[in-house]
C-alpha cells in the first residue's frame, strides 16, 4: 500500500494526471481511491463504501484495489525517473532500431552523439552513455549488415574499458575509506591490477579525467605522500567542470579526510592544507550550489579555523552556514559552535552565557557543551560550580539510556582525570618542585595510556602548563 504522507505535492499532482492517462489506466475506481485518500481520512469499510457503493463490504476487494494503485504508482515511478532526456534518448534509439526504421535512427544518433560531445561532463555516466550509444550502433550496423568500415564495435571496446576502470577506481576509494572510518575490511580484488593497467599506458588513460584522478587518490590511500596529494589537489582543480557538483563535494571530502589523518599523527601542517580545501570550497560556493552542509562538516570547518585562530573567518562561516544545516540539528550545532568560539577566544562569560541558556536537544551536542562548561569553570578556576557541575554530568551519564556503555566510558574518564588534574592543582606550589613535577608526568603517562577519554589533549596541556 502507497503511504501518501511521504509523497511530496508535486508528485501527488504528477501521479493524478498519470492516473487519468487512459494509456496508463482504464479504472475509475483507482483514480477514485487516490482522491480519497489524499483528501479525506475514511477506514476501510467507509473507502468501500464510497468505491464500491453497490456491493457489500469486502476487504479484499479494498485489497485488490490497493494493489492496482501501488502497482501504478510503481510504474510512475519508473516513468519518473526516466524522464533524463539522455535516458529517453536510449529508449528512443532502441525502439527505431527495433522497428528497422534506418533513417530516423541514423538521423537520431547522429543528434544524439553531436549533443553528447558537447556536454562539458566528463564523468562517469558520460563514458556510460558512450559504451551505450556505441552499442546501439553497433546492433543497427550488424542488423543491416554493414560492418567493414565502421568503428562503433572498437569504441563499443574502448568506451566499456574506461567505464569498467571508472567504477572499479570509484568502489575502490570509497573501500578504503571505509576502511579508515569504521575499521572494515574489504577484499580489495583487483586493486593492483587495475592500477597497472592505468600505470602502463598513463598517455592513454590520463586523458580521461576521472581515471586521472581516482588513479591519484588510490595512490594517496596507499603511500601518503604529500607529492601526490598536491597532485590530486591540483587535477581537482583542473578537472572541476567535468564532474557534477555532487562528485566534486565527495572529491574534497576524502582529500579533506586524508588531511585530518594526518593531523591526527601530529603533521600540523595538514591543518592549513585542510583551512586551504574548506577556503577553496567557500570561494566556489559549493556549500550554497548544493543548498546543504553536514553537521561534521561545519564542525570540522569551524575548527579548523579555531585552531589556526582565525576568529574573523570563523564567525563568518558559523552564521553564515547555519541555514545550511538541517532544521533538525541547526541551533544545536549553531549555539555549540559560537559558544566554542568564544571559548577559544577566551571570552569565558560569553561563552557560559550562550550554553547556559540554550537547552541542546541532541545528546552528543549536550555532552560536549557539558565538556566545554568544565573547561570553562576550569579555566575561571570557580571551583564550586566546577565541583557541582562535576557531579551533575555524572548524574546525566548514569541515568542517560541513549548513549552506549563506550561513549559513557569516554565521559565518565574525563571527568575522573579532571578531578585528578584539580587536586593535583590544589597541592601546587607557587614554584614547581622536582616532586611536584614528577606527579605531573606520572599523572600526563596514565592520561596517555587510556584509550577511551574525551579531550586527552586539553587534559595533557593543562598538565604541562602546571609543570613550568
Amino acid at each position: 500500500m502507497i503511504s501518501i504522507e511521504n509523497i511530496s505535492k508535486i508528485k501527488q499532482n504528477r501521479f493524478e494526471k498519470f492516473i487519468k492517462s487512459p494509456y496508463f489506466n482504464n479504472n475509475h475506481r483507482i483514480e477514485l481511491l487516490f482522491k480519497l485518500i489524499i483528501k479525506e481520512r475514511l477506514d476501510d469499510q467507509e473507502l468501500h463504501d464510497r468505491i464500491y457503493p453497490e456491493y457489500p463490504f469486502k476487504r479484499q476487494r479494498l485489497y485488490d484495489l490497493h494493489s492496482e494503485l501501488n502497482s501504478l504508482f510503481q510504474k510512475f515511478l519508473a516513468i519518473e525517473n526516466m524522464d533524463e532526456e539522455k535516458k529517453w534518448d536510449m529508449e528512443i534509439l532502441h525502439g527505431l532500431n527495433n522497428s528497422n526504421m534506418e533513417k530516423q535512427f541514423r538521423l537520431k544518433f547522429k543528434t544524439i552523439s553531436k549533443r553528447t560531445e558537447r556536454t562539458s561532463l566528463k564523468n562517469e555516466m558520460f563514458y556510460f552513455n558512450r559504451f551505450q550509444l556505441a552499442e546501439l550502433n553497433d546492433e543497427f550496423i550488424t542488423r543491416a549488415e554493414k560492418k567493414s568500415s565502421d568503428q562503433s564495435l572498437q569504441e563499443k571496446a574502448d568506451y566499456l574499458d574506461i567505464h569498467y576502470l571508472i567504477v572499479k577506481q570509484k568502489t575502490i576509494c570509497e573501500m578504503l575509506n571505509r576502511q579508515r572510518i569504521i575499521q572494515s575490511n574489504f577484499e580489495l580484488r583487483a586493486l593492483d591490477e587495475v592500477q597497472s593497467i592505468i600505470e602502463n599506458d598513463k598517455d592513454y588513460y590520463f586523458q580521461f579525467p576521472p581515471v586521472h584522478f581516482y588513479f591519484y587518490l588510490i595512490k594517496l590511500y596507499q603511500t601518503g605522500s604529500f607529492k601526490v596529494y598536491e597532485k590530486l589537489v591540483g587535477l581537482l582543480a583542473e578537472y572541476f567542470d567535468f564532474f557534477k557538483l555532487s562528485e566534486i563535494k565527495e572529491f574534497y571530502e576524502y582529500i579533506q579526510n586524508h588531511c585530518i589523518r594526518q593531523i591526527n599523527k601530529g603533521e600540523q601542517a595538514y591543518l592549513h592544507h585542510l583551512y586551504a580545501l574548506f577556503q577553496e570550497r567557500l570561494d566556489n560556493k559549493l556549500f550554497d550550489k548544493l543548498g546543504n552542509i553536514t553537521e561534521w562538516t561545519y564542525k570540522t570547518a569551524i575548527t579548523v579555523g579555531l585552531r589556526l585562530q582565525k576568529y574573523d573567518w570563523v564567525f563568518e562561516l558559523i552564521n553564515n552556514l547555519k541555514q545550511l544545516l538541517s532544521d533538525d540539528i541547526r541551533d544545536n550545532a549553531y549555539n555549540y559552535n559560537l559558544a566554542n568560539m568564544y571559548f577559544e577566544m577566551n571570552e569565558f562569560r560569553r561563552a557560559l552565557r550562550i550554553l547556559n541558556t540554550v537547552e541542546f536537544t541532541d545528546d552528543f551536542y549536550n555532552l560536549d557543551a557539558r565538556v566545554l562548561i568544565l573547561k570553562i569553570y576550569f579555566e575561571n578556576e570557580e571551583q564550586e560550580p566546577l565541583s557541582a557541575h562535576i557531579q551533575a554530568f555524572k548524574a546525566f551519564l548514569r541515568r542517560n539510556r541513549t548513549l552506549s556503555d563506550h561513549q559513557k566510558l569516554i565521559y565518565s574518564n574525563l571527568l575522573k582525570y579532571t578531578l585528578k588534574l584539580i587536586r593535583l592543582s590544589e597541592r601546587r606550589p607557587r614554584k614547581a618542585t622536582d616532586n611536584f613535577k614528577k606527579k605531573i608526568e606520572e599523572l600526563k603517562l596514565d592520561i596517555a595510556g587510556v584509550g577511551l577519554l574525551a579531550n586527552k589533549q586539553w587534559l595533557l596541556s593543562k598538565l604541562e602548563a602546571m609543570s613550568k
